[in-house]
């Protein structure tokens, strides 16, 4: 998916997954290092993405958010690709 956030927006998107799948997160941001990528669980837990890669906890919809890593003026575009095994 590709977009744009500015200030304080964020991009919510759904994914559902079984536990015990891997997920992988690449993303590429103008300006480079801009946005951050958040992943959080059915209940709500966020997914630690060591590396940009994570084992998901359990079944369900998981929540990915893209959001600026400051509110400061200005807008960042982005491309994140997902990738379920």
């Amino acid at each position: 998916v590709s977009g744009s956030v500015k200030g304080d927006e964020e991009a919510e998107y759904i994914f559902g997954a079984k536990g015990g799948q891997t997920i992988t997160v690449g993303t590429t941001d103008a300006p480079k290092g801009s946005v951050v990528v958040v992943v959080t669980a059915p209940d709500g837990s966020l997914v630690e993405l060591d590396g940009g890669s994570a084992t998901l906890p359990s079944d369900g919809d998981f929540t990915l958010v893209v959001k600026k890593k400051t509110a400061s003026r200005g807008k960042s575009t982005y491309t994140v690709k997902l990738t379920i095994r």
